[in-house]
């Protein structure tokens, strides 16, 4: 049987991988012993291709009362994670069986990481691309919006709600994730394995913010900067100690949130702005207050009331400052492996 004789009885997604894999390994091994036993590792890799090749074609081959056969499709997914020797080796592989009746490999990868694959190993003068188009024929982008009722919803914003519902984060924690969100990926690059990470970190936060205890009280402010500090660190890692220390500058916080002046301006000409944009406005003056701005004013007409109010466990009798909040919030909540606990 050439399915058993390939490991592919019964083929399923991991028994495709392993055999090429194997057939890797089997050019890899021929490619490290140029002489010694040459002809032996060879031999063994031709026979390995062609037991797998086999296994493929008997798997395509008409059944009964099926006169076309069946199309087998292999997805290989994240190549462009893989060392780029090792992803450069799948390709070559792969290359082997295109003339095989209805075989299709569907590659799940970064093109652009590929590319820079290809020039870390053959230099930075070849063409990547024209190198790559010898194993790709038909490219296809994932949309950056679909189409949700009447409106267009960018693509991260539908990973993020589907993986919210999966993952059962609570609304208190979900809903300022998805605006932190919304807004930080206007102005900066977030890509769906980001969107993952950051659901990943807050669903491993503590009980007491997740599960909120009758018993414990959680302001708006503390999820507010709790959410803030997940994003940055996964969409902004060089800013994001600044927002742990309460230091970003107002520079910083334009360029992290798009926060410019037409979108800050409540009111222009004495009607309302349009561009205007509260959530932002919102973040924008909350950290300028954590961070001890010097112009930050309260009373400023351009300021939302109530930026101090959400942190109302912060007071004169106190003897925090609300600019310990990013810090404390992470030790509390995120930190969770320190042996630190804030008191």
């Amino acid at each position: 049987n050439p399915l058993a004789r390939a490991g592919l009885a019964p083929l399923g997604g991991s028994s495709a991988l392993t055999a090429i894999d194997e057939l890797t390994r089997a050019r890899n091994d021929d490619d490290a012993n140029p002489s010694e036993g040459f002809w032996k590792a060879e031999q063994g890799r031709r026979s390995a291709m062609e037991e797998f090749r086999q296994a493929i074609e008997s798997l395509a081959a008409p059944a009964d009362g099926d006169a076309a056969g069946s199309t087998v499709v292999i997805v290989v997914d994240e190549l462009d994670r893989c060392r780029p020797d090792y992803a450069l080796e799948v390709l070559e592989v792969i290359k082997h069986f295109f003339t095989v009746p209805r075989l299709h490999f569907v590659l799940g990868v970064n093109l652009r990481a590929l590319e820079g694959m290809v020039r870390a190993r053959y230099g930075a003068g070849i063409d990547a691309r024209a190198y790559l188009a010898k194993f790709i024929q038909v490219t296809l982008d994932l949309p950056d919006e679909f189409a949700d009722e009447d409106q267009q919803k960018r693509a991260v914003l539908v990973y993020l709600d589907h993986l919210l519902g999966e993952m059962g984060i609570p609304q208190h924690v979900a809903d300022p994730l998805r605006e932190q969100v919304r807004i930080v990926s206007r102005a900066n690059p977030v890509s769906l394995r980001d969107v993952e990470t950051m659901v990943s970190s807050v669903s491993l936060a503590s009980v007491e913010v997740l599960e909120k205890p009758m018993h414990v009280y959680l302001s708006e402010g503390e999820i507010l900067v709790m959410v803030d500090l997940v994003v940055s660190r996964t969409v902004r890692p060089d800013l994001h100690p600044k927002f742990l220390h309460a230091s970003v500058t107002t520079s910083e916080l334009e360029s992290y949130l798009g926060a410019t002046e037409d979108v800050l301006r409540e009111e222009s000409g004495g009607q309302r702005n349009p561009a205007h944009d509260p959530g932002i406005a919102w973040r924008y003056h909350t950290w300028r207050y954590l961070s001890r701005n010097v112009r930050f004013k309260e009373d400023d007409p351009d300021v939302p009331e109530g930026i101090s109010l959400q942190f109302p466990y912060f007071s004169s009798r106190s003897p925090r400052e609300p600019w310990d909040m990013p810090m404390d919030v992470h030790r509390r909540w995120l930190d969770l492996f320190s042996f630190f606990r804030a008191t």
